[in-house]
């Protein structure tokens, strides 16, 4: 009896261990492409025209507009699949929905083209998405017991808004500006590395929940 509860101890053990290795090791790999991503935006910069600007962070339709659509599109997965499996409650459902639809706007534009046909800031346009995804965040964070999950999730939340912030500011802070502010280009590269985080936070914290059992309901 007390081998089996050694042998048992010990396996818990060993897949504790795999699973911090594997976690370890997606976040070097996110975070390792973000910061590929920077400098090579950084280096588009420099020299424009050439096939680099497929990494530029300022421009749609790139490589690192593809990356932050796809890591918001896997949050939403993963969130969906935190709600069907009773990690979460219901209210991850409407998160999933949340990061659906920002996965998409990223990759397709959504939100430059409502401001192009509106001629309002998308920023003041989606000021009730916001409010919604952040009582979304707030129900959803209630719910996270594990110390881990929940730093991350804040961290989540700090780079998301922070980048709005900074996207706001490269524009005069709401007042319709035409004209991008002086620093602009260095504001926008740390709002689209600041939005990558955040969403691999999000990513991540919810990657570990998954890997957890489901919520108890008393």
């Amino acid at each position: 009896m007390k081998n089996k509860a050694k042998d048992t101890a010990f396996r818990t053990l060993i897949d504790r261990l795999i699973d911090r290795i594997g976690f370890r090791s997606g976040v070097r790999l996110l975070f390792g492409s973000i910061l590929l991503l920077g400098v090579a935006g950084a280096i588009a910069d420099i020299r424009p025209g050439t096939w680099l600007r497929y990494f530029d962070l300022d421009r749609e339709y790139t490589v690192p507009a593809l990356f932050s659509g796809c890591l918001l599109l896997a949050a939403a997965w993963e969130s969906f699949t935190a709600a069907s499996s009773k990690r979460l409650g219901g209210w991850a459902f409407a998160l999933a929905a949340v990061f659906f639809e920002m996965g998409f706007d990223e990759l397709l534009m959504i939100h430059e083209r409502i401001e192009q046909a509106t001629g309002v800031d998308w920023q003041i346009l989606y000021l009730p998405v916001m409010g919604f995804a952040g009582i979304a965040w707030l129900l959803v964070f209630i719910q996270l017991r594990d110390r881990q999950q929940r730093r991350l999730w804040i961290a989540g939340a700090i780079a998301w808004t922070a980048s709005q912030l900074f996207e706001a500011a490269e524009w005069g802070w709401g007042a319709e500006s035409k004209i991008a502010l002086p620093g602009y280009l260095y504001l926008v590269h740390v709002e689209e590395l600041l939005e990558m985080s955040g969403s691999s936070f999000f990513l991540l914290t919810l990657l570990l929940l998954n890997g957890g059992p489901p919520m108890s309901r008393k």
